[in-house]
């Protein structure tokens, strides 16, 4: 894991996303995301942890599902989840600063005001994408549980890490706590 400067524990609006800047995450660490398996004869929970690459960065993908009416729709979102958030990620390289591991974006990288405002435009922007692309696989998801027919629905909360960045998101009652390491 990494250690985080911003609030311990964070829950984003339903259906919404948080963010955080990790201050420790180095390549060497690996991934950021732990996720605890599912209790024994908890049938109802699934959960998904995969690396997925596009536009130009690495990311670590971790959910846990918790199904309503029995474990199918829980297990339908681990299952589709990774391809559903891959197809909406933003295209092309992060801005610089937003997906490293150190910071490059700050004052110590030089520039004008104006590159330093246009840097931080596209940082949010991307930032922006990133919350879009989860929000918008919540939808997919739905959608293809919809169109099966079937009843039952899920829970979710996902993390979806690249270098520094560390975005949350959740559906239903499901939440996330950070853990920052600091005791």
């Amino acid at each position: 894991g990494g250690h985080c400067s911003n609030p311990l524990c964070a829950q984003p609006a339903p259906g919404g996303a948080a963010t955080w800047l990790l201050d420790d995450v180095t390549p060497a660490a690996g991934t950021a995301l732990d996720l605890a398996p599912p209790a024994p004869g908890d049938r109802a929970r699934a959960h998904a942890a995969v690396s997925l690459a596009a536009g130009g960065a690495t990311y670590s993908l971790a959910a846990v599902f918790d199904g309503h009416n029995g474990p199918a729709a829980a297990a339908h979102c681990a299952t589709e989840l990774a391809e559903a958030v891959r197809a909406r990620l933003p295209r092309g390289a992060p801005p610089p600063g937003e997906a490293d591991s150190e910071d490059e974006g700050g004052e110590a990288a030089g520039g004008d005001a104006a590159s330093l405002a246009a840097r931080a435009l596209a940082g949010e922007a991307w930032r922006g994408g990133l919350a879009a692309a989860l929000v918008g696989a919540f939808h997919d998801l739905q959608h293809g549980w919809a169109a099966r027919g079937r009843l039952g629905g899920s829970t979710a909360t996902v993390a979806l890490q690249t270098g520094r960045l560390l975005m949350v998101a959740n559906v239903g009652d499901s939440l996330a706590l950070l853990d920052s390491g600091a005791s």
